[in-house]
Formats: structure tokens, sequence, C-alpha cells
């Protein structure tokens, strides 16, 4: 592993629930001023917790700014740990450090940011609906000095799916944090969707993941419903693994909102490539550097391009992927 590789792996060990800020040794100098690169940007990018759809977003972003000639000594990450509270704290380190630009992966950390009410611009990547969360207004306002891409979950896509992978289904099982307001539009914009074709649906909310995951699961195996629907919700991806353990276990589909849920045993999902979106965010970070105006810079919505299935768990589940659902990433 070389020195930068250790530097960042450091950065992302030290962020304490406390919120304190990890740097290596002779990384940057006390001007801000990146050794050995003409790049003097310092760009924070912050996370409300590792997951594997959270991690990819991140390196994207990162992939596409090296790409323009950044290294990792341009930025600092942060990663509040699943603490939600811990991410005030957070913001106030990157501002502290008077960061160039403040870069937040999903909504809560972009939220965070928002109520901070700071003049450092922001960008954000993925906030599936940045209306709603009152991150903007509009898509064409800047509000906040923030603007960034948004992914929302495509629930009829999702849906789709599960009529061909798992057809006939007439009771849907979801959960959902209503900590998470994007998750909380999420499961909105589905139960819309099944009222619309008259399917039942039961959703169970999880306050605390660590606690009630496995209670809300055995109580939809319970309901008996024929599939579970999970929302984009970062405190529920963190333990995808158990929850669509104890569903498989009981012979029921789970169908996720992020590409990367089926690597996690998910059966299926239809989202957008979480890489791809963190490059594509990359790009706004770029004009603002190259001298944009930030309010020159509008949100925009990313559609949803990638189908992924998981083959382990369709055949423990006795299911067989027809030939034609056009499938991107195999897990």
């Amino acid at each position: 592993m070389n020195k930068k590789v250790k530097c960042m792996a450091a950065v992302l060990a030290a962020i304490t629930m406390g919120g304190l800020m990890a740097s290596c040794s002779g990384t940057t100098n006390n001007a801000g001023e990146s050794a050995g690169t003409e790049k003097k940007e310092k760009i924070a990018v912050i996370q409300l917790v590792e997951n594997g759809a959270f991690n990819d977003m991140r390196d994207g972003f990162i992939a596409g700014m090296k790409e323009d000639g950044y290294t990792d000594d341009n930025f600092q990450l942060y990663n509040a740990n699943g603490d939600q509270s811990t991410l005030a704290t957070i913001v106030q380190d990157a501002i502290t450090a008077k960061s160039d630009l403040i870069v937040t992966v999903a909504t809560p950390a972009t939220a965070a940011v928002v109520a901070a009410d700071t003049d450092i611009p922001n960008v954000f990547i993925a906030v599936s609906d940045p209306i709603g969360n009152s991150i903007i207004s509009d898509w064409d306002v800047i509000d906040h000095n923030s603007t960034g891409t948004s992914n929302p979950v495509p629930a009829d896509k999702i849906f789709e799916l599960a009529d061909q992978l798992t057809p006939g289904y007439t009771k849907v099982g979801m959960m959902c944090n209503p900590a998470e307001k994007n998750a909380v539009s999420t499961c909105k914009a589905a139960a819309e969707y099944l009222d619309s074709k008259n399917i039942e649906y039961i959703q169970k909310d999880v306050t605390s993941p660590a606690t009630d995951a496995l209670t809300a699961v055995a109580a939809l195996i319970e309901a008996k419903v024929d599939i579970i629907f999970i929302p984009n919700d970062s405190s529920l991806q963190s333990y995808m693994e158990s929850i669509s353990g104890a569903a498989t276990d009981a012979g029921i589909p789970t169908y996720g909102s992020s590409s990367v849920m089926p690597s996690t045993g998910a059966l299926g999902a239809v989202a957008i490539s979480d890489f791809n979106i963190g490059k594509k965010t990359a790009e706004m970070a770029k004009q603002l550097f190259a001298g944009e105006d930030i309010k020159n810079i509008p949100s925009v919505a990313v559609e949803a391009d990638e189908t992924s299935i998981n083959y382990t768990t369709a055949e423990k589940l006795g299911i067989t992927v027809p030939n034609t659902v056009q499938v991107d990433i195999k897990y």
C-alpha cells in the first residue's frame, strides 16, 4: 500500500464519533497547498456512513477529479460512522479547516451542510429528493450555496423487475427509517405506485436499524408478504446482508434501490451507477474551480441505468432469471 493510500485509510479510520479530523503528516502545508501538485484546492468529502453505495459515490467523485490533475493530497475524507448527530461537528471541522469545497455524499450529510449555512460552496452527490428535503427550491435555483446530482429511485422500474422475476406478487413489505427523508420520499413513491396497481403493502418503520432491522424483517415474514422492498436508506443499507439473508431464508425475495444492494444478498435492483454519479458530480466541481459561479450550475437528476441481480440469491429462491431481463451487473 503506498503512502497516499495509507493516508486516505488513516483519515477514514481516525474520524471518531466526536467528529475528529484525521490528517497525514506532510500531505499539505500550512497554506493549504498540496505538496507536489499544481492543484491547490482543499476538498472536504463528507459521508454519514461506510457502505458500498456511498463509498462508490465518493470514489467516483475522486476518480473524476483525478482526471483533471487532482491527487489524494487535495482531499480530506470525513465519516460520521452512522451517527447523524456527529455530522454537524464534522461539517464544522471542514469549515474550520477552510475547505475550498465541501462535497457531501447523499441526503443526511448534505442536510447538515445546509443547516450550517456556510459560505463554502457545497456540491452534493445523489440526493434523491433535493427539493422535498429543502436542499434546493427548484432545479434551476441554487439555494444555500449548494448544487449537485440527484438519484431519484425508479420505484416503477424496480417493481417492473419484480414482475419479471417474481410475477404474481400481491403483498409487498417495505422498511423505512423515518429519520431519513430520502427514504421516506422513496417509500411514498413506492406506495403510490402500488396503490395505482391495487397491490397491498405493509410498511415497517425502523428507527434504530442495529436493533430493529431484523425485528422488522421478522414482522414482514410473519405478515406473509410476497416480496420486500428496501429504499435508498443509508442506515438500512448497512444491514442489507442480515435483512436479505433473513428474507431469503424465509423464501421471500428482497428488492433494493441501490445497485450494490444485490451484492449483499438482495435479489435485484434497478438503480443509478453509484460510481458514475460520483464522476458526474465531479464535473460540477471542476466548473466551480474553473471560475464558474455556483449559481450558474443547476442541480441535475440522473436517470437509473443499471439492473443488478444476485444469481446466488436467485438460485436459493428457486428463481430462473429470464433471458428477456437485461442484466448489467451480476453477483
